[in-house]
């Protein structure tokens, strides 16, 4: 029963506020699939994704409650995140999610790469949550998940190397592209008051992100996806009129947001298309950014077509805070015949960087 102590001590919201989260997803979802959805195909590994993505949102013309409040514990989902099983047929099915989130917490534990007392007053501080019905392991009085120990590793890193860096007197952008359904920018909620988390990813995933949040914490002000859709330029004005923001992916280019400007970026990087991932360096936010943190693939071939490799990021533009070979995803755990796994390296290493654009 120690174990459970370490989940994150949610707010119990009332019906009201249940109602209320799901009026608001109802009608944004409602603005969004009949206004701006993708109907077409597209050669983008992740707007391929979506293109299905109404039959889990959206059922009846309205919004499907029972995906949300699952969308962490399924196999048919937008997410990446430890499954659910609900048979002993399913936990065979999902033994290499099991086998791979127990490596990454074992990993934890040897050291290898990891500060271990960090890393488990990290997982103190920035505790699991149960929003979306995730599944979840339990090991040494810790609940965890694959999705949650890498994004640990990730807040870790923040707080050492960033935190220091910035300017107690400014407030904060943090543009976390690809941030899926907001579990990052939860943890930057949860360490710094003057880091406003800004979600960018497809809309679709954005929806989820409102649900996260909106669950985790009923009063924060977050915007609708299809108000930053239906507007313009996103001014600093629109930005500063809430406590997280979700932007649309296609929206990026229409930022106007000059300073102050921390993006992250885990993994999607090295699975865009190459003319996507030069849109965003190309961008204003981009262009202006005072921090960049990124955790990528060194070379997405062959995994991925485009051959996006750690040379395209132009990493000697900035001032090296932090850099090296993450010991994140040295190897992964594969589904082989009758339901028997087996662990080989990953497609490429990864690397973990964080610089800044000053002295």
């Amino acid at each position: 029963m120690r174990a459970f102590l370490q989940l994150n001590n949610l707010l119990e919201i009332s019906p009201k506020e249940d109602k209320k989260i799901f009026e608001e997803l109802s009608k944004d979802l409602k603005r969004y699939f009949e206004n701006h959805a993708v109907k077409e195909n597209s050669s983008d590994l992740w707007t391929k994704r979506m293109i299905d993505a109404r039959d889990l949102l959206f059922k009846n013309n309205n919004v499907n409650k029972t995906f949300f409040r699952n969308f962490r514990s399924t196999r048919k989902r937008l997410i990446a995140d430890t499954p659910k099983p609900k048979n002993i047929i399913e936990n065979f099915f999902y033994k290499q999610d099991i086998l791979q989130a127990r490596y990454q917490f074992k990993k934890i534990l040897s050291e290898e790469g990891f500060d271990k007392q960090k890393m488990f007053e990290t997982m103190k501080k920035f505790k699991f949550d149960l929003v979306g019905n995730p599944g979840f392991l339990v090991d040494d009085n810790f609940i965890y998940s694959e999705r949650y120990i890498r994004h640990c590793y990730y807040i870790s890193i923040f707080e050492n190397h960033i935190c220091p860096e910035l300017n107690d007197e400014n407030n904060y952008y943090l543009f976390d592209i690809g941030g899926g359904y907001g579990i990052f920018g939860n943890f930057i909620l949860k360490l710094n008051k003057n880091i406003k988390p800004i979600v960018v990813d497809l809309p679709e995933q954005l929806f989820t992100a409102y649900y996260y949040f909106k669950k985790n914490y009923p009063d924060l002000k977050i915007n609708l996806v299809s108000d930053c859709l239906n507007s313009g330029e996103i001014t600093k004005e629109f930005l500063d009129s809430y406590d997280v923001c979700l932007v649309p992916a296609e929206k990026f280019k229409d930022l106007n947001i000059a300073k102050n400007i921390i993006i992250s970026n885990f993994n999607s990087f090295g699975e865009l298309s190459r003319k996507i991932f030069k849109d965003y360096q190309d961008s204003l936010v981009f262009q202006n950014l005072d921090f960049l943190f990124t955790h990528n693939r060194l070379d997405s071939f062959p995994t991925y077509e485009d051959e996006i490799s750690i040379f395209d990021y132009n990493l000697d533009k900035y001032r090296s805070i932090f850099k090296g070979i993450s010991p994140i995803f040295d190897y992964v755990f594969q589904k082989k015949i009758f339901f028997l796994t087996k662990k080989v390296p990953f497609g490429s290493r990864c690397f973990t960087f964080i610089g800044s654009t000053k002295d």
